[in-house]
């Protein structure tokens, strides 16, 4: 079986058996569902920091909401891409992904809206966010940088202009889950972008850069995740990140833990009448597809067993 093949298979079993991708955080706003990740147009290629670094962008300005594929990324070292137009969302030649080596990377993070600088001189307004380990909680740090220093660290709200960069509305720090472990992936997303004029007017030729840097001060960058820089030619957008749950093994009844009401769920799973069940997460037995876990589906994996033996 081919590599694109054994990728396909592997893609449709979570669907097969009614495994889901479980979501923690909410937003204000209502968010598009684009990933962050990788694209197929190179479907052998499985090498995470390489290049199929997609980065969704949702109707902004210039953009028309297409997606932006920065191809092999470790060719353009230099610097950006030339000739963006302002509204449009670029990686930096040179960025790594959120999802590492071991899927270790997870949290949720809003920034809510940055404002464009108020003069073509100045540097790009830089916003650093780190991952800080404190006793198990993942927590957010936020720096706001003007030409490498540091002007700002706002904590929930960072209203009105900060040097002579207006920083506005303000910034949304929502509090991270636990530590990254294994079987957490990061996915992140961009909200409908808005017009925005900065306060003191501004070029629309010069953006603003956002730069997530997910660090463990205690160990150092963790797994393979590296920078991604982003430019927000003064638009006012959400950028949110979240967890993805990968199903836990025996947990039968989607509720995300091993406990007695899973033997339940097993035991009602082979024994039926069949219960519909909204919850696609909670399908884990809905084999034949009939939105219950019952006696038949039970059945149908005898059958299945049988055949193979």
């Amino acid at each position: 079986m081919s590599l694109t093949a054994r990728r396909q298979a592997l893609t449709m079993l979570p669907n097969a058996f009614g495994f889901g991708h479980a979501r923690l955080g909410s937003s204000l706003l209502d968010l598009q569902d684009r990933d962050f990740g990788y694209n197929d147009a190179d479907p052998d290629d499985d090498e995470p920091n390489d290049d199929d670094l997609v980065v969704w962008n949702n109707g902004a300005a210039g953009n028309g909401g297409v997606a932006v594929d920065v191809k092999d990324k470790g060719t353009e070292a230099t610097g950006w891409k030339a000739s963006v137009a302002p509204g449009d969302l670029k990686t930096s030649p040179g960025s790594g992904v959120f999802i590492g080596a071991g899927g270790k990377i997870g949290g949720v993070a809003k920034f809510l809206g940055l404002a464009g600088i108020t003069n073509n001189g100045s540097p790009n307004l830089q916003v650093v966010a780190d991952f800080n380990n404190a006793l198990g909680a993942t927590q957010v740090r936020v720096e706001v940088r003007n030409n490498g220093t540091t002007v700002g660290t706002p904590t929930t709200h960072a209203n009105g202009t900060v040097g002579t960069i207006p920083n506005t509305p303000d910034f949304d720090i929502v509090e991270m889950g636990t530590l990254p472990t294994a079987g957490w992936g990061y996915r992140i997303q961009f909200a409908q972008p808005v017009a925005f004029t900065p306060a003191g007017g501004g070029s629309p030729a010069m953006g603003n850069e956002i730069r997530f840097t997910p660090v463990d001060p205690a160990i150092g960058p963790i797994d393979s995740v590296s920078n991604i820089d982003i430019y927000a030619f003064n638009t006012e957008f959400t950028i949110r990140s979240e967890m993805v749950r990968e199903p836990l093994v025996g947990d039968f009844d989607g509720d995300g833990d091993v406990d007695d009401d899973d033997v339940q769920a097993m035991i009602d799973a082979g024994t039926g009448p069949g219960i519909p069940i909204a919850n696609p997460d909670h399908l884990k037995f809905d084999v034949d597809g009939d939105n219950d876990n019952d006696s038949d589906d039970f059945g149908r994996v005898q059958r299945n067993l049988g055949q193979k033996l």
